[in-house]
């Protein structure tokens, strides 16, 4: 969504939003991990390809050549979903005092949010070592912005051109997650929607963090004729990361 409007002379105002969502259902590819750890294109490598898939009893046929790979379908059964979405949101409004002075003020919120499902079953090899294992794990960042301009833009004889901002700003940042693991099911249908089956749980785990910046700033701007330039920039800025004394 991108907006724009006028209203009268002197008023102007605006908004921009963009959203996404994206879901993902990954395969274990491999990451350079081998035997049980290795992903589905090394265990097809070392899986005898004269085997069946499943064997008398319905169950994957193991790698009679390397026992401790993977039957390469088996690691199908893995499920590992991600959702990742993006939120930006931007709003000004604009506000002409004189014909070379204007006030302008602008916000904006920035959040990415991701969520990892994960489940390793039993009818593999690493499953079966922990009987089943689940993991789930979020994180999320979120940004606040708030800025008031102070613009004055003015021509002397043609030729000479003085701008200037003077402003202010605010910004926040939040960001938190956790992540939990649980293995030694009972069954595998649960997947990673009732954690509390596992009769283990080795790791539970989170983390958050939050700052305000507060900022003064101004830049002063000459120029004779948009040949030669002058530029000064002076800012000053406050930080919740500092300490009292800074």
């Amino acid at each position: 969504v991108n907006l724009d409007q006028k209203f009268g002379d002197k008023v102007n105002a605006g908004v921009k939003l963009n959203f996404s969502q994206i879901n993902s259902d990954n395969v274990s590819i491999g990451n350079g991990g081998l035997w049980e750890n290795a992903g589905v294109v090394l265990s097809a490598i070392q899986f005898d390809p004269t085997l069946p898939v499943f064997d008398e009893n319905g169950n994957y046929q193991p790698n009679v050549r390397q026992s401790n790979f993977h039957n390469p379908v088996s690691i199908l059964e893995i499920e590992n979903k991600t959702r990742l979405e993006h939120l930006m949101a931007t709003a000004y409004v604009n506000y002409r005092i004189l014909p070379e002075l204007s006030l302008r003020l602008q916000t904006g919120f920035d959040r990415n949010q991701s969520q990892n499902y994960h489940y390793n079953p039993t009818t593999t090899i690493s499953g079966k070592s922990t009987e089943g294992r689940a993991d789930r794990a979020g994180n999320e960042s979120t940004n606040y912005q708030l800025q008031l301009l102070l613009n004055y833009l003015k021509t002397f004889q043609d030729k000479h051109n003085i701008s200037t901002t003077l402003g202010t700003e605010v910004m926040k940042y939040n960001y938190e997650s956790i992540n939990a693991t649980a293995t030694n099911f009972p069954y595998d249908g649960a997947l990673w929607w009732n954690m509390g089956l596992g009769a283990d749980r080795p790791w539970v785990g989170s983390y958050g963090s939050y700052s305000e910046l507060l900022s003064y700033f101004m830049r002063l701007s000459y120029d004779y004729d948009f040949k030669y330039f002058i530029t000064a920039n002076f800012r000053i800025d406050g930080s919740s990361k500092f300490s009292t004394d800074n």
